[in-house]
């Protein structure tokens, strides 16, 4: 079999998903070309598939290398670093594919991807929109709909957000984030109960996600219903013991049930995991006040106050 055919029968056991058969037919045709940059950037997309992201790079950077035109090997090799949370790396991928293809929507997808990550949530959305503009098929796929949701929803464009999220649940009614969008922007409206019913949707679709039930909490916590809240953010921190708001919103809690030792290490606790976490200081120096610590509160406040000196609540404190 000559390299083409080799290639030919790859593509063939790509599109099965059977990924490693079609490396091995990747190998033979790299065997007998070494400079066959197609042959490398196919078997990059195999690794890419099988999540073996650092073989799959040094395989797009020998596409790269053999041919530096060609705008899916920076595609790959984007995704690639995006999966890796090497997200700087992957926009400048993302945005060399571009400039060698700005007709191709799956390109401006994955940057806008790249780009929410990023939390740059209004170039985000011009990518989303412009994916849509290229390929009008992508108002078609719940994962689009579910990321330019998001964004509108970081952005407060909360009607937006709402439309892009329940067109996300008709085209995949399993698709959690997007119930999750919906409860978080009905919180943003400060709609609790309506929230709380589509965190539950979110949480009965999976329930290994931490954030479900820390958002689900959080509207317990406004509605007042504070045994509620912390059971979920009890929940929360079991899935996920690193995240220092989970555990500065439980210490809230505990605060309002007015228990204040254990108030005192959830506080503790969110300052180690974040040590410039302005809220937990405030919130702790209000429990050693509660405990009569009163040295100790005051210099818990002022360091709320290096930090925020224009809050004026901390020196009310």
């Amino acid at each position: 079999m000559s390299k083409e055919e080799y290639c030919k029968k790859a593509e063939e056991l790509f599109e099965k998903k059977e990924y490693n058969e079609a490396i091995e037919c990747l190998n033979k045709a790299i065997e007998l070309d070494s400079n066959f940059a197609n042959a490398f950037n196919g078997r990059g997309w195999c690794y890419y598939n099988l999540k073996d992201y650092n073989k799959a790079l040094e395989d797009f950077n020998k596409a790269i290398e053999l041919n530096p035109n060609h705008a899916d090997c920076f595609n790959g090799r984007g995704k690639c670093y995006y999966y890796m949370k090497e997200y700087k790396k992957a926009l400048e991928n993302h945005n060399k594919a571009i400039e060698l293809d700005s007709q191709e929507a799956v390109y401006f997808y994955e940057r806008g991807r790249t780009y929410f990550e990023l939390n740059e949530y209004n170039k985000a959305l011009n990518d989303f929109n412009k994916a849509i503009e290229l390929n009008p098929n992508y108002a078609e796929y719940y994962k689009y709909r579910g990321y330019r949701g998001a964004s509108n929803l970081y952005l407060k464009n909360l009607n937006k957000a709402l439309d892009d999220f329940n067109k996300a649940i008709e085209l995949n009614p399993n698709y959690a984030d997007s119930f999750c969008g919906i409860a978080t922007c009905h919180f943003e409206l400060k709609e609790y109960k309506k929230a709380i019913d589509y965190f539950n949707k979110t949480i009965e679709l999976n329930s290994n996600f931490a954030d479900y039930f820390y958002g689900r909490g959080q509207c317990y916590y406004e509605l007042k219903e504070y045994n509620k809240a912390l059971g979920d953010f009890n929940k929360a921190i079991k899935l996920d013991s690193q995240e220092a708001v989970y555990f500065y919103e439980r210490g809230r809690t505990c605060y309002r049930l007015e228990d204040y030792k254990n108030a005192l290490d959830d506080f503790n606790k969110a300052i180690e995991l974040n040590p410039n976490y302005e809220a937990a200081f405030n919130g702790r120096s209000r429990c050693y006040c509660n405990l009569k610590e009163y040295n100790k509160a005051i210099d818990d406040i002022d360091k709320a106050i290096e930090f925020d000196p224009k809050e004026a609540a901390y020196y009310y404190n």
